[in-house]
């Protein structure tokens, strides 16, 4: 049996720490240019999702993180070109 504790009207949120709803969409892809040379390409958080918990209820946030959409590009070079 949990217990809740009242002070002034408000009552204490629940030990248990929830997720905040995070769907996040992620992606990746290479393209392969020549033997043991390809461009590759990666796309973090391409949705802007927000990251953190909760106690209890959505009014008690224990953590918050931000972070934007990141992306990145190159080329990968191999020495050896058995592929």
């Amino acid at each position: 049996m949990q217990s809740t504790i009242r002070f002034l009207g408000c009552v204490d949120p629940p030990a248990t720490n929830y997720f905040y709803a995070h769907t996040q969409f992620d992606a990746q892809g290479s393209y392969r240019v020549y033997r043991g040379i390809q461009f590759i390409f990666s796309a973090l958080n391409m949705s802007n999702e927000v990251f953190g918990f909760y106690n209890g209820s959505k009014i008690y946030p224990v953590q918050r993180e931000y972070y934007r959409p990141t992306y990145s590009f190159g080329v990968r070079w191999r020495l050896s070109s058995d592929q």
